[in-house]
Parts: C-alpha cells; sequence; structure tokens
C-alpha cells in the first residue's frame, strides 16, 4: 500500500510541472506538423457540436474568423497544462478576429461534469463542448494523441496542426502560426 501511494505521488509530481514531456504520446517529428487535410471538410463544418448546457455551434458559424480548434480530454495531463494558455492566446487575439474553441471525443453523457469543471477550473472563456466521433476520426487522421490542435485561417485552409504540448515551443509556434495567420493578406504571402 505505501508502494502504491509513493508511485502515485511520483506520477502526480511528475505531471504537475511542465518539464517539456508533456504529451500524450510523442509526435513524429516536432509538435506542430502540416496538416494532412488541406480544409476542414463541410461535414464537419456543419456538424451541430454540443457544448455545455445544452447550446450548441457549428464551425461554419465561424467563417470568415481565424479559429484555433483544440481536441482534448478532461483525463489528459498535458490538456491540463494547455488550457490556460489557450485561455491567454484567446484573450490575447480575440479582438482581432480569433476564436478558440475546445472540444473533447468523450462521451457527452459521462464527461459532463468532468467538462463543467474543466471550464470552472481554467477559467475558460470561449466555447467548450463535444466533437462527434465521426468528426474526431477525420481530424485524428494518423494521430489519436491529445491534446491536438488545428490553426484554420479565414478562409478555411487549415494552417497548422499540433500534436502533444509543449508550454515552451507548442505554445511559441501557436503564437506565430496566429499573428501569421490574423495579419492582412499581403503580408501572408
Amino acid at each position: 500500500m505505501k508502494n502504491l501511494f509513493l508511485i502515485l505521488a511520483f506520477v502526480l509530481l511528475l505531471f504537475s510541472h511542465d518539464n517539456g514531456l508533456a504529451q500524450t504520446t510523442k509526435p513524429s517529428n516536432s509538435s506542430t506538423q502540416k496538416a494532412v487535410l488541406a480544409r476542414l471538410p463541410g461535414d464537419i463544418l456543419n456538424t451541430e457540436l454540443q457544448l455545455l448546457g445544452g447550446k450548441t455551434l457549428k464551425l461554419s458559424d465561424y467563417s470568415g474568423k481565424v479559429i484555433l480548434i483544440n481536441l482534448f480530454a478532461t483525463w489528459c495531463p498535458p490538456c491540463r497544462l494547455e488550457s490556460p494558455d489557450l485561455a491567454k492566446l484567446h484573450r490575447e487575439f480575440k479582438n482581432r478576429g480569433l476564436v478558440v474553441i475546445e472540444l473533447t471525443p468523450e462521451d457527452p453523457e459521462d464527461s459532463q461534469k468532468y467538462v463543467s469543471l474543466w471550464i470552472e477550473t481554467f477559467r475558460l472563456p470561449y466555447p467548450v463542448g463535444w466533437i462527434t466521433r465521426e468528426a474526431a476520426t477525420t481530424l485524428f487522421q494518423d494521430s489519436e494523441a491529445l491534446p491536438q490542435a488545428y490553426l484554420i485561417a479565414r478562409d478555411g485552409q487549415i494552417v497548422k496542426r499540433f500534436i502533444g504540448y509543449n508550454r515552451t515551443k507548442t505554445l511559441t509556434q501557436m503564437r506565430a502560426a496566429i499573428l501569421k495567420s490574423l495579419a492582412p493578406t499581403k503580408s501572408r504571402q
């Protein structure tokens, strides 16, 4: 029993610090990859996604905005590091046209209280809800690692895909990609 307690304490200690290893699975070469999908398919854009409290949203409602879609799970330690940073990015860039949306592939009925606690704990100022199994399968493509984020340009093109999370490296890459995507079209060419 004492050994079990020590192992549990060690695991909690390991994941309570950002030691650069914060990702559920190791991405192939880096935490940012060129997306395999060139743009979000229409069926994903037009799927009604359930939010907490019975509200819904469609990604197509945000046409013309830069969207950061983050796939997370309430049980995922790296996701716990990432969400507060995404909230900071949202606050920093929302007036310039960035929308952050967090979606979990967890079962909506089983995870309602955990998602509610997630929003409350991290004081998330943006939509948080559930992604359908079909949409999650399409977005996960070749990796089911969590977290996974997609940066979508105003024209619907997928700019970057981020797999896993490293507070220094991934956050810097996200910020740079967001700035580039928010820049007027002439500067992006």
